[in-house]
């Protein structure tokens, strides 16, 4: 596995490492805590292209039976996770990475910014170039209301867990 992408939801870190090189980024994450959005889920998530176009950020589909945008989380469907940067705390479920903000001390809002879009650019390409890309199928077919026959094709990148 040429990269290991961990979050892990006590610690509110996002962990990114190149497993041929050992070279690792850490960063300040988040997952829920919005408008009473629990965090994902721990286990196995895929990471993908953005199935909304964005791409500064990643989709996540979990690792379940069904792999797609759609997921069943304590009895409730809960679709459209996605992982990307953000400069603020929480999110509807996403994984939103920040830097730490004792990496930020003394730095000018500017400055920290930039930090924060530059180690967000490194996660990116850490995982677009070192990550296993495969193409994957699937379908949106699960949440009833929103039962979608397309078959979508995305670009996979390798796998996110998500412990504690």
């Amino acid at each position: 596995m040429p990269i290991e992408v961990t979050f892990s939801i006590k610690n509110k870190k996002l962990v990114v490492k190149d497993t041929s090189t050992q070279y690792k980024i850490e960063m300040s994450a988040t997952s829920g805590g919005w408008d009473e959005y629990d965090p994902l889920p721990k286990g196995k998530w895929v990471i993908a292209e953005n199935p909304s176009g964005l791409r500064e950020y990643f989709g996540l589909f979990y690792l379940d039976s069904h792999i797609n945008d759609q997921f069943k989380d304590n009895g409730k469907w809960r679709d459209g996770i996605r992982f990307g940067y953000h400069r603020r705390s929480g999110s509807h479920g996403c994984i939103m990475a920040r830097p730490f903000p004792n990496d930020l001390k003394n730095m000018s809002v500017p400055a920290a910014t930039m930090k924060g879009y530059n180690l967000w650019d490194e996660v990116q390409m850490l995982i677009r170039t070192k990550g296993t890309k495969k193409v994957i199928r699937y379908q949106n077919d699960e949440i009833p209301h929103r039962k979608d026959s397309t078959i979508y094709r995305i670009t996979t990148y390798g796998y996110l867990t998500v412990t504690d």
